[in-house]
C-alpha cells in the first residue's frame, strides 16, 4: 500500500509539473530526465496543490527554473538520468542560504560532488546536514576522490585547517630567550622549505650559537644593531636524507642563518650547545602547496592505526 500511494503521488506531482514546463515553452520529452528521476528513486516531494502549481517549497520550482536559466543548456546535459547528480544538485540547492546560489548551477562542483555521493551515499545528508564544511570538501585536491567522499577525512582536514600552531609549526618558526649572554634563539618546526622566516621581534645585540669545537660550549656573536637589527632569518638544509624523488618527503639537517649572510648559523634545537638533538626535520616536497601539505597530513591522520603509532 505504501508503494501505491508512492507511486500515485508521484504521478500527481508529474502530472502538476508538466504544466508548468509547457509553460516555459518546454516539451515533457526534454525533462524526461526529471521523471525518470523521480520514478527510479521513489523520491516523492510533498507537494500543496494550490491554483493548479506548485507551492513555494517544491524543490520541482527551483529545479525547473535553473533548467532555464543561464546555464540551462550545461545543466541539461549533465543531467543524464543519473540519481547521484541530481541528489548533489539537490544539496547545493538545500545549503544555498549558506553557500550562496551559483554552486548549485556549477557543473565542475556539481561533477565532483556526484562522484563523492556515488563513492559514499553518507555524504549527501552530511552536507546537508552542516554547510560549514562544504569549503572544506570543495577546497580538497590532492587526495584521491575516496578520501574526499570520507567524512572522517573532512572532519580531521578541517581540525588541521584550523590549527594555526600546526601550519606555524610547518613553516618553522624561532623562539627567543633572554640569557645573560644575550639571546638563546631557537628553530623549532620547519617542514617545508622555505627560504627565509621572519623573526618573532626585531633583534639586537649579542647571541649565542654552538662552538664547532666544543659542543658543550657557545660562541657570542652580535646579531644586529639598534638602527639595524635582525628581522629575518635565511634557512639552511644540508645532509638530506631518504630522497626518493622530487615529488616526495624526505629528511635534513636544518639551520637558519641569523641576519643572511651574517655567517651564523642557528641550529634547529637546543641552540645553546646543550643537548643539540638530532637538528633535523622530515621536510615535505618544495613543490607541494600549503594546501596539499594540510591535505597529506590529515590523509596520514586518518589512515593511521594504532599500529602504525606503535611503530
Amino acid at each position: 500500500m505504501k508503494n501505491r500511494n508512492q507511486k500515485i503521488r508521484t504521478l500527481l506531482t508529474l502530472l502538476v509539473l508538466s504544466p508548468f514546463l509547457w509553460l516555459m515553452g518546454q516539451t515533457s520529452v526534454q525533462f524526461a530526465h526529471v521523471e525518470r528521476y523521480l520514478q527510479e528513486t521513489e523520491i516523492i516531494v510533498d507537494e500543496t496543490l494550490s491554483s493548479g502549481g506548485l507551492c513555494p517549497g517544491s524543490i520541482l520550482m527551483p529545479l525547473a527554473n535553473d533548467l532555464k536559466g543561464p546555464n540551462a543548456d550545461d545543466l541539461k546535459g549533465f543531467f543524464d538520468g543519473t540519481v547521484e547528480k541530481f541528489r548533489a544538485w539537490e544539496v547545493l540547492y538545500s545549503i544555498s542560504d549558506d553557500i550562496g546560489i551559483l554552486w548549485k548551477t556549477d557543473i565542475p562542483t556539481l561533477t565532483k560532488l556526484s562522484d563523492d555521493i556515488a563513492l559514499n551515499s553518507s555524504l549527501e545528508g552530511w552536507l546537508k546536514n552542516n554547510p560549514g564544511y562544504f569549503d572544506v570538501w570543495n577546497s580538497v585536491k590532492h587526495v584521491p576522490p575516496a578520501s574526499r567522499a570520507d567524512i572522517s577525512f573532512l572532519q580531521a582536514f578541517k581540525n588541521i585547517v584550523d590549527d594555526l600552531s600546526l601550519q606555524k609549526h610547518i613553516d618553522g618558526e624561532f623562539k627567543v630567550e633572554t640569557k645573560s649572554y644575550g639571546y638563546k634563539i631557537r628553530v623549532s618546526g620547519y617542514h617545508k622549505n622555505l627560504d627565509e622566516i621572519d623573526l618573532p621581534t626585531p633583534l639586537h645585540g649579542n647571541a649565542g650559537v654552538p662552538n664547532p669545537n666544543n659542543p658543550n660550549d657557545i660562541t657570542i656573536v652580535s646579531i644586529g644593531t639598534p638602527t639595524n637589527p635582525a628581522t629575518k632569518g635565511r634557512i639552511r638544509t644540508s645532509n638530506r636524507l631518504n630522497e626518493q624523488g622530487s615529488h616526495l618527503p624526505y629528511t635534513a639537517q636544518v639551520d637558519a642563518e641569523i641576519p643572511p649572510n651574517s655567517g651564523y648559523f642557528f641550529p634547529k634545537t637546543g641552540t645553546d650547545g646543550i643537548n643539540p638533538g638530532s637538528g633535523r626535520s622530515s621536510i615535505f616536497p618544495d613543490d607541494w602547496t600549503d594546501s596539499q601539505i594540510l591535505e597529506e597530513i590529515a590523509y596520514v591522520r586518518r589512515n593511521m592505526t594504532a599500529s602504525d603509532l606503535s611503530a
